[in-house]
Order: C-alpha cells, then sequence, then structure tokens
C-alpha cells in the first residue's frame, strides 16, 4: 500500500547580496548602561499589573506557554437547535475513536453517539490539540451512518468536531 504526504514549500532562506551566501542571524542583548553583552540568565521578562510590576523567570516564562495536556474534555450538553450557522468560524474536523491508543474509547465513543443521536443534542467541549496550543471550544455534533440501497456505507457514524467562535470572533 502507498502512502501520500502533502508538498509543502520550503521556507525562505535570506541571502548575501553580494555573495549570495546564506546569511546566519545571531541575537544579543547588551545592557544599555555599560554595553557589556548579557547572557540568557541575566535577562528577565516584566509585566506591570496595576501599580505593581512582576517580574518572571524565564522557566516561568516558559511554562505560561502550556495550557493543557492534548485532550477533548466534555463540558455539557445543549440541544443541537442551539446550534447556528454563524457558529462556524473554520471548518470542522471529523472524529472517531481509536481503539489502539485508548482501550475502551471505541465502547465509550459509541455510547455517546448513540445517546446525542436519540436525544438530539451536542457536547460542548474544551479541544487541546498540543501542549503550546490555546484550548478551543468545539461542538460534538453527532453523526448517524447512513447506507445506500446495496447496504453500502455512504456516511461513516461519528462526530464533527465544530469549533465555536469566541466573543471577540
Amino acid at each position: 500500500m502507498s502512502t501520500q504526504q502533502k508538498a509543502l514549500k520550503p521556507p525562505p532562506i535570506k541571502l548575501y547580496r553580494k555573495t549570495n551566501e546564506p546569511v546566519k542571524t545571531k541575537y544579543q542583548t547588551f545592557n544599555i548602561n555599560t554595553g557589556s553583552l548579557l547572557l540568557p540568565s541575566d535577562t528577565k521578562r516584566s509585566q506591570i499589573c496595576g501599580s505593581h510590576q512582576i517580574i518572571l523567570e524565564n522557566e516561568e516564562t516558559e511554562e505560561l506557554k502550556w495550557f493543557d495536556e492534548p485532550a477533548l474534555m466534555p463540558m455539557v450538553f445543549k440541544p443541537l437547535v442551539m446550534l447556528k450557522k454563524h457558529h462556524y468560524p473554520r471548518p470542522s474536523l471529523f472524529t472517531y475513536p481509536e481503539e489502539s491508543l485508548v482501550n475502551g474509547s471505541s465502547t465509550l465513543f459509541s455510547a455517546l453517539l448513540i445517546e446525542c443521536l436519540e436525544k438530539v443534542v451536542i457536547a460542548l467541549c474544551r479541544y487541546t490539540p498540543c501542549r503550546n496550543i490555546p484550548p478551543y471550544f468545539v461542538a460534538l455534533v453527532s453523526q448517524e451512518e447512513e447506507l445506500d440501497d446495496q447496504k453500502i456505507q455512504v456516511t461513516t457514524p461519528g462526530f464533527q468536531l465544530v469549533f465555536l467562535p469566541f466573543a471577540d470572533n
């Protein structure tokens, strides 16, 4: 069986105008008063909050970039009619269980799918795709299996992961 991979455009490379050789960029931080070179351990980040200046170590700044472990966390169930067409800021994803990664996920998934279809509800969830990406609020919209006249599957059962807009979108 063959595998396919999307062809990506390579990133641009800065070239020196006269020799056409690649340019190497190096960043250095200097002390304003003395002009001496500062090491990364000598620098700190700060934020003014009200009348206080909060100073953060480099490790604390890095920790702020991590939001949560990758997960799909259900929060509440709402009637399907509450999801409007203007709630779609980007294309949805199709989600299904991966039994090889999490044992019992197929059983939980099918039970949730059946209940959502019977009660005509959506599950509102917090979705964190990666540790360094802020979480999204999504709606899990159930999709029923559809068969044609010859009993061949036309539509796969599962959930459409619909990204919901924030108030400022």
